[in-house]
């Protein structure tokens, strides 16, 4: 029988503000070090192209090899993604296509208000 882990990392909140940029989520994370693996890459490699430190790395790495989203290639000493883990940042930019123009939307649609707010009404006396 097969059970997979959830990622039960803690992320920061997503949209929590430092220096005018938003934070990044697990999900995110995940995506990152995931496009950085692919074709099998050094754990440093992976560390400087997802910009996480080594502690971090390493937690969301030992995550991500339990729920074989990554596997460690011990011959060539290396983290390749997996089918399964290819399927996962496929899921995710489908993700983050369809949540980019729900954002898009939602501004389009706030401008109808904001427009009207503007302009002053006449009140009849």
């Amino acid at each position: 029988m097969e059970t997979t882990r959830i990622l039960n990392l803690k992320p920061p909140q997503a949209f929590s503000r430092l220096n005018g940029h938003r934070r990044r989520d697990s999900d995110e994370i995940t995506y990152a070090i995931l496009k950085a693996a692919q074709g099998g890459q050094k754990k440093t490699r992976i560390m400087y192209q997802s910009s996480l430190n080594l502690k971090q790395l390493n937690q969301y790495i030992e995550e991500l090899v339990l729920n074989e989203l990554l596997a460690y290639q011990r011959e060539g000493r290396y983290y390749e993604t997996t089918e399964r883990g290819r399927a996962y940042a496929r899921m995710f930019e489908n993700y983050k296509e369809t949540r980019d123009l729900l954002s898009e939307q939602e501004k389009a649609l706030s401008r109808f208000l904001t427009s009207r707010a503007k302009k002053s009404v006449e009140v009849a006396p």
